[in-house]
Parts: C-alpha cells; sequence; structure tokens
C-alpha cells in the first residue's frame, strides 16, 4: 500500500509518502536536486556544497510515524525513513559505521516524472 502526502500533527505537516508491505513500513521523503551534486556520509547530507537537514528530517518522520501507527495498533511498528534524492547530478555515498546504524536510507530515483 502507498499513500500520499500523509498529513501529521497540527498545520500543514505531511510525510511525502507511506509505503507499507511485506518488507515493513517506511516513510519516504523525496527531494528533487536534479542537476546538483549530492554528497552523503554518516548523518550529512550536502547538496551543492550546502548542509542540509533531510536525513534528520527523514528520521524524525520515521520516529513519529513509528509512534503514531504504534499508538493506533497496540503493538510496535518499526519504520524506516528512506530519503530519496531525484535526478542528481551525481551523487556521492561515504559509507561510514553511523549510516549503516541508522534506520535510514538514502535512495537515487532517476524516473522521469513528479513525485
Amino acid at each position: 500500500m502507498v499513500l500520499h502526502a500523509v498529513p501529521v500533527g497540527a498545520g500543514s505537516s505531511d510525510i511525502d509518502h507511506v509505503l507499507i508491505g511485506p518488507a515493513g513500513v517506511f516513510t519516504v521523503n523525496t527531494k528533487n536536486h536534479s542537476g546538483q551534486s549530492v554528497w552523503v556520509a554518516g548523518q550529512t547530507m550536502m547538496v551543492a556544497g550546502k548542509k542540509q537537514r533531510h536525513l534528520y528530517n527523514a528520521s524524525h518522520e520515521a520516529e513519529r510515524a513509528a509512534k503514531l501507527l504504534t499508538r493506533a495498533v497496540n503493538q510496535a511498528v518499526d519504520v524506516c525513513g528512506v530519503v530519496v534524492v531525484v535526478a542528481p547530478k551525481r551523487l556521492t555515498i561515504r559509507v561510514v559505521r553511523a549510516l549503516l546504524l541508522m534506520p535510514l536510507a538514502v535512495v537515487l530515483a532517476t524516473l522521469s516524472g513528479h513525485f
């Protein structure tokens, strides 16, 4: 099941996409950085040389979704946060031990179209 623009909390806050299936529950934060260089190491993500909060935000969204779902179904629900980078010029990922411990994934989207 795929849910789009899932509202959370008060105001206009939402989660871009929530995927629910046999592999688990994933919150997906899509970022259009077409034509820009993206660099990721550990918990740091930089776009065109500027530090971004995308990894922190995706992790926070996953934690928030896990709490809401756990409360709704009255049992623990694990949620993995995912950042999808759409059409970057270059994507560099430096594998650091901290990245392996984080329940967060960075995905390169090369699909045409909009999310």
